[in-house]
């Protein structure tokens, strides 16, 4: 018998003997909305915290470098109040360096970074209180934030910036 044989007969077979019970329990088909936990695991074990925490420092320790508009037919936020808003003075509450701690940490645990604009200043928006509903004819309808405060779609904020 060919080594790969003995792979495929191995792949198709189960060695779990429990595995037509945990089928029946669990059904055919699970859905993708299981209860991860990350953060649990962040605040428990030591070794997540620390991996995290130097993954988390490398990317907030670096600073965006703000190149020239490729046109000048669209309008937007100038280059220098960028160059601020992501590299000094995101908003008047926290340094850039926080700022970017907190968006990195979530995009790390949560795997979503929410930042709302208010056109002045950028102001981070935790991912697990954060919901997206999605619109029947485009991607996004609207965010939430503690389903309570309702955000703007990005098109309605670039309006406001120009």
């Amino acid at each position: 018998m060919a080594w790969y044989n003995k792979i495929s007969d191995w792949v198709s077979e189960k060695r779990n003997p429990a595995q037509h019970v945990i089928r029946d329990e669990e059904g055919v088909n699970i859905g993708s909305n299981a209860v991860v936990g990350y953060r649990s695991a962040f605040k428990k074990l030591e070794s997540v915290n620390r991996g995290t925490n130097l993954i988390v420092s490398a990317c907030s320790s670096l600073d965006y470098d703000i190149k020239d508009k490729i046109s000048d037919a669209s309008p937007g936020i100038r280059q220098k109040s960028l160059n601020n808003l992501l590299n000094f003075k995101p908003n008047p509450h926290q340094s850039a360096q926080d700022f970017r701690t907190n968006i990195f940490t979530d995009f790390i645990l949560e795997g979503n970074i929410f930042i709302y604009f208010d056109g002045a200043y950028l102001y981070h928006l935790p991912a697990v209180n954060v919901q997206v509903y999605p619109d029947p004819k485009s991607y996004i309808e609207s965010y939430k934030y503690n389903n309570s405060v309702d955000f703007k779609k990005l098109d309605d904020i670039k309006n406001i910036i120009s």
